[in-house]
């Protein structure tokens, strides 16, 4: 609970003690006009501690217990990450929650404070509403450190066989599958965090913390796309007829018909400034989200250059279906820890705080994409 809203619960039980003082004097009246300013406070409070996600004021008691650690697991993760002394029941949940993590995510070492599932809910959500290529991926949740999956070979599909009446079916082609391995690797980085904002209110810690965790996972991600896309062996695009070429006849129908355009701020102004015969531009809103560009009907997502570079005056142009070309393995496990005297941290007046998530990225069809290299 933060020092506001502790404020607020105090300034209720005051008015409450002022207006049972008023009944007993017999001043009615006054006594409901506080009242009055008593129930507005109250329904200040209550909406206050619903944004908070701290919805304690009134908890039954016969609430399961896994409800109730969760509405606590917040404020105990901000305790602890704060490297407050904790009490013993304090402790347990904590523990709890890392055990009942363990036992749905496998085996394996959690390490610091779990991240609550509030946060990592919110930070899911502002990732899904911008424009960064995991939104465009396949990605599956797993939960061990390595496996593999059989997935189907791209090939070409052979018709049935005619027969007849009487005679024995014939045989049909068969799907040719491949092994596709994968492990889960741990990333991470470590931010320095000024004492006096650790000392600050919970919601402003939280805000800041989710900010950089936001911030590293989508670079994070797309770096692994980024990677992966450009093992393929880059083509020439020299005009747009070449895009069109690769749209209409280097990838199946099939797969350009989920087809995407990716590249970086030097291809998107490239494709801004195509012009038809008529003069008008080639690339234009999508209809259904006016914040979408699309180019043949195939929405443009676009990257900085900083992230996805040009090189010698070759812009890269990814034309494909990437949600086919590979999928993301991803552990959904993120741990925490902090120091206020490792490192460096205890010179520097500082909390240093080191987040490791895990993941992987394998590619499934390299045919999905075609790894184009425009001229700027």
């Amino acid at each position: 609970m933060t020092k506001e809203l502790r404020a607020m619960f105090e300034k209720l039980n005051t008015k409450k003690a002022e207006i049972e003082a008023l009944i007993d004097e017999g001043k009615v009246k006054e006594a409901k006009d506080l009242l009055v300013e008593y129930e507005a406070l109250k329904e200040q409070a209550e909406l206050k501690n619903k944004l908070e996600l701290e919805d304690r004021i009134d908890i039954p008691d016969d609430l399961p217990k896994d409800k109730k650690d969760k509405i606590e697991y917040n404020d105990i993760f901000i305790k602890a990450f704060k490297g407050k002394k904790l009490s013993t029941a304090e402790a347990e949940v904590l523990e709890q929650y890392k055990a009942a993590l363990s036992s749905t995510t496998g085996a394996g070492e959690d390490g610091g404070y779990i991240i609550p599932q509030d946060i990592q809910t919110a930070i899911k959500e502002l990732k899904r509403d911008l424009p960064i290529l995991e939104n465009y991926m396949n990605i599956e949740p797993v939960s061990t450190l390595s496996g593999s999956r059989v997935v189907e070979k791209y090939a070409d599909i052979i018709p049935f066989v005619a027969f007849a009446e009487g005679d024995d079916v014939p045989g049909a082609s068969t799907p040719q599958f491949v092994n596709v391995p994968y492990t889960i690797t741990d990333k991470g980085g470590i931010l320095p965090v000024p004492n006096n904002l650790m000392s600050d209110t919970d919601q402003n810690l939280m805000a800041y913390l989710k900010k950089w965790l936001l911030r590293k996972s989508i670079t994070t991600r797309n770096s692994m796309i980024v990677t992966k896309l450009k093992t393929l062996v880059p083509v020439a695009i020299a005009d747009f007829d070449d895009i069109k070429e690769v749209l209409n006849v280097t990838l199946d129908p099939m797969l350009a018909a989920g087809a995407i355009i990716i590249t970086n701020q030097d291809g998107y102004n490239y494709l801004d400034t195509l012009r038809d015969a008529d003069g008008n531009y080639i690339l234009k809103a999508d209809v259904t989200n006016a914040k979408v560009k699309v180019i043949e009907g195939k929405p443009v997502v676009t990257i900085s250059n900083k992230q996805l570079p040009t090189v010698a005056t070759k812009a890269p142009l990814f034309m494909g279906d990437i949600k086919e070309f590979a999928t993301i393995f991803d552990r959904e496990q993120m741990s925490i820890l902090a120091t206020n005297i490792g490192g460096t941290a205890f010179s520097k007046n500082r909390t240093d705080v080191r987040a490791i998530v895990r993941d992987t990225i394998e590619i499934i069809d390299a045919d999905a994409v075609v790894y184009g290299e425009l001229t700027v």
